[in-house]
């Protein structure tokens, strides 16, 4: 594999690895700060109603789950960068590959030509007979 599909499949890798990071790292971790979450989402239930000290309660949620963000957010930024860039790769291959195509199609065209130009000189007009 080589070229921009051999690119495609690393990138491909690389999220696959990125992605059971992200699985072991939500497993072990976040998993361990249940209790904590849970104390969180309690403090701005119910959802449609304004918490009475909305600005405190940010601002300790943001504190007590920044530990936890920070690689989340990692993870997402590596997976998304990947997936973008597999989308350039394929929407380029998709673009290399119309180009190619043409010019097989008219390479073909112009040897089916040559071919019946050189079987038609060859044997006379006895082939088109």
């Amino acid at each position: 594999v080589r070229g921009l599909s051999g690119l495609d499949l690393l990138l491909s890798y690389r999220i696959l690895n990125e992605m059971q990071r992200l699985f072991k790292f939500y497993n072990t971790t976040v998993n361990s700060h249940v209790a904590l979450l849970e104390q969180i989402r309690d403090n701005f239930y119910p959802e449609w109603k304004m918490p009475t000290d909305a600005r405190h309660d940010y601002t300790s949620a943001i504190k007590k789950t920044d530990k936890l963000m920070e690689p989340l957010m990692t993870c997402f930024r590596r997976i998304g960068q990947g997936h973008l860039l597999r989308q350039m790769i394929q929407t380029e291959l998709k673009i290399c590959a119309k180009s190619d195509a043409s010019h097989l199609q008219q390479c073909a065209w112009s040897l089916n030509l040559a071919l019946l130009k050189d079987t038609s000189d060859s044997y006379g007009n006895s082939v088109h007979e």
